[in-house]
């Protein structure tokens, strides 16, 4: 059960950031809208995965890696991929 059906922030970001970048804008909002419900349904903290049938999450808590792309999905919607996590501030 582990493999079959939960959705991780990290590869859904990449997969829905593709689908925004390829044209595919209505479908990768509403897949977005989807993984960032699931996380504020689960308010008490972040999950490493979460399951693609009811939102509930799963796995180990306070996951970090997940906060990153909780993040990005925030941060990094509409910019070019990261690079604000990287620059430089003067």
């Amino acid at each position: 059960g582990y493999w079959r059906g939960s959705a991780w922030l990290n590869t859904s970001f990449f997969a829905i950031k593709g689908l925004k970048d390829y044209g595919f804008t209505d479908l990768a909002s509403k897949m977005r809208s989807t993984l960032l419900g699931w996380v504020e349904k689960n308010k008490d903290t972040i999950y490493e995965y979460y399951d693609s049938k009811n939102g509930e999450g799963a796995g180990a808590k306070a996951y970090g890696w997940s906060s990153t792309f909780i993040l990005s999905f925030v941060f990094d919607w509409d910019n070019d991929h990261l690079t604000w996590l990287f620059s430089r501030v003067p």
